[in-house]
């Protein structure tokens, strides 16, 4: 029964396929000093994310302090959304041309960019003599989006295939470890007098990074990108080394691996797919791009933008004014949010993607009711029970951070082939990035037009979003990422020798199901 309910884990991680080959280890993976050394590695690359996330809370936790609000002429409205939004000014400047560098000179070449840009971002930042200087820096920082993502391609193409899906999940995951950092750096500099209170969050972003520097160093390259650019043999031995530990129980794992990676890079090499025109080329393509996109756009605009962005002058809506306060909760939320994205990141393999999805935006639909009612009866009846907000406010976050931030980048990773995974991935963090700086510009604007009818914006966008999730984003769990091409892209998955079909594995799985019954 014990390598019964071992197997059934496997499987629901991985499929049939690569858990037949998986021997009947019973030891855990903090004995297999293989696993011991890349699940290390992947934590280190999994906390990039962090610095995404202590960037993106730094201008929502600092609007509560004085000193910037003086240093930045009191921004509100357009001005306040242009602040917000600069970062993404960067991103979506440069995101389309670091996929070239990415499948040109690998995914690490990237991540020390990211690296770079932070650190000038940092020291620009935290050394602002005006408004304009602060804006450069927040446009570096915004450099550093667009590369970081590289990270998660790193991770979801190397780790080992039983926890693939929970360490893709937890990249950005742990993005919310950096909001939880910067939230009580703010809290606890407020009481400093003078600019220094905001400048030395803005200093210690680059503290991130460097603690990482050692194991990107360290650490392997892409065991599919080697395979993509002709190094099968080193490709081989990243995976001997971090799956294997060169012991023969493993090498059927390795060889099926190596196996499913060679075939299906030169299926899609024969068929020429690896171009930006790829990623329209084939019906399967189009729905790739189609469901990573959509995702982008509605991680952006799932309502959880206003209050992420905008969570000072939400709390100041509904009476919540004093500096201590609002710093209070933000740095409380951001750990709640931490936890809430974490417990999501181990679900995918036990939930599945496409229901976490579904619960996320049903519960923020619910969540977006309670949050439009109590602003609107405290502005209209002046009624004081605006401190009831922060319930609803804890809901939109957990809700959100369940599924869209665990999986905002594993999932557009897990449909791509690796040939078009970083256009792919980047394509879809384009319009995230898109679609957040149209969010964050436009949405103190709408707030100071039409106040808390704003929200209900919001409730028609979870609407559709709920629909489109349900008619078209299949689920991936079970599946190794070659054979994810099955859902998309049968001809090709036959051309590339994965010979197991959808109904196959949709046999295997009732099998599974018996087996833990």
């Amino acid at each position: 029964m014990e390598r019964s309910n071992k197997h059934l884990k496997e499987v629901n991680a991985t499929g049939a396929k690569i858990a037949s080959v998986l021997p009947d280890d019973p030891r855990p993976w903090w004995k297999r000093p293989n696993l011991l050394k890349l699940y290390l590695l992947l934590c280190n690359f999994v906390l990039f994310a962090s610095s995404i996330g202590y960037d993106s809370a730094i201008t929502n936790s600092i609007q509560a302090i004085p000193s910037w609000l003086e240093f930045m002429n009191e921004p509100s409205g357009t001005w306040l959304g242009f602040i917000s939004a600069s970062p993404f000014v960067g991103t979506c400047g440069t995101i389309f041309f670091i996929p070239y560098i990415c499948d040109r000179f690998g995914r690490k070449v990237v991540i020390y960019m990211t690296v770079l840009c932070i650190w000038i971002g940092s020291i620009v930042g935290a050394s602002a003599r005006n408004p304009a200087s602060y804006i450069v820096s927040r446009i570096f920082m915004g450099l550093s989006f667009s590369c970081n993502y590289a990270a998660s391609v790193w991770i979801s193409e190397i780790a080992y295939p039983t926890s693939r899906g929970r360490f893709s999940a937890a990249y950005h995951a742990i993005y919310y470890f950096g909001s939880v950092l910067c939230g009580w750096v703010v809290f606890g500099t407020q009481y400093i007098s003078g600019n220094v209170s905001w400048r030395i969050p803005l200093a210690l972003q680059a503290a991130i990074p460097t603690l990482l520097l050692p194991a990107l160093i360290y650490a392997p390259e892409s065991p599919r990108w080697l395979v993509s650019v002709g190094e099968i043999e080193k490709a081989r031995q990243v995976l001997l080394k971090f799956h294997a530990n060169y012991e023969d129980a493993y090498l059927p794992l390795v060889e099926l691996e190596m196996q499913e990676i060679i075939a299906g890079i030169e299926a899609l090499r024969v068929n020429n797919i690896s171009s930006w025109r790829s990623l329209v080329a084939t019906p399967g393509n189009r729905k790739r791009l189609f469901i990573s996109c959509f995702l982008g756009v509605a991680f952006a605009w799932n309502g959880q933008g206003i209050v992420t962005w905008y969570l000072s002058s939400v709390f100041v809506a509904v009476g919540i004014t004093a500096t201590w306060k609002k710093t209070l909760l933000n740095a409380c939320i951001q750990l709640f949010n931490l936890l809430v994205a974490i417990t999501g990141a181990i679900l995918v393999d036990h939930v599945g993607r496409r229901r976490l999805f579904l619960i996320s935006i049903v519960g923020l639909f619910f969540s977006f009711i309670g949050l439009t009612t109590i602003t609107a009866v405290y502005t209209q009846l002046h009624r004081n029970i605006g401190q009831a907000i922060i319930v609803f406010v804890f809901l939109v976050y957990a809700f959100q951070a369940i599924a869209f931030a665990p999986m905002i980048t594993s999932y557009p990773s897990e449909l791509w082939p690796q040939a078009t995974r970083s256009k792919g991935l980047f394509t879809a963090m384009f319009f995230l990035n898109g679609a957040t700086f149209f969010n964050i510009f436009v949405n103190p604007i709408a707030l100071d037009a039409i106040g808390w009818r704003y929200y209900c914006v919001y409730l028609g966008v979870q609407v559709i979003i709920f629909v489109v999730i349900y008619l078209t984003f299949p689920e991936t769990k079970g599946y190794s990422l070659e054979e994810i091409a099955l859902i998309f892209d049968k001809d090709q998955a036959t051309q590339a020798g994965l010979e197991a079909d959808l109904e196959e594995k949709q046999s295997a799985r009732v099998s599974v199901k018996e087996l833990s019954i």
